[in-house]
């Protein structure tokens, strides 16, 4: 679970992207750091749900629960064609 609100996070996402490398987004990437610590260096090695604070589903790490023709089938069946990508 993050200490952190991921609603509060994104009401405070600029509204138009600042240029990279300028002090002003760099202030703005600090702060937001600051306040909404990153989960640097944390890894999963488990199936297992992240949550914020609030109890909002960010990401789910669910290794290994597709096969991989359940994956082809889930694209072809989301692809309007129903021709597979090649790539």
């Amino acid at each position: 679970m993050l200490t952190w609100d991921a609603t509060r996070y994104a009401d405070k996402l600029p509204k138009k992207p600042l240029n990279s490398g300028t002090k002003a987004s760099n202030d703005k990437e600090n702060s937001l750091k600051e306040q909404h610590v990153p989960l640097n260096g944390v890894t999963a090695s488990m199936p297992c749900i992240v949550v914020d604070r609030e109890g909002i589903i960010l990401t789910w790490y669910l290794p290994g629960i597709l096969t991989g023709s359940r994956q082809v089938g889930l694209f072809i069946l989301s692809d309007r064609s129903g021709i597979p990508d090649a790539s």
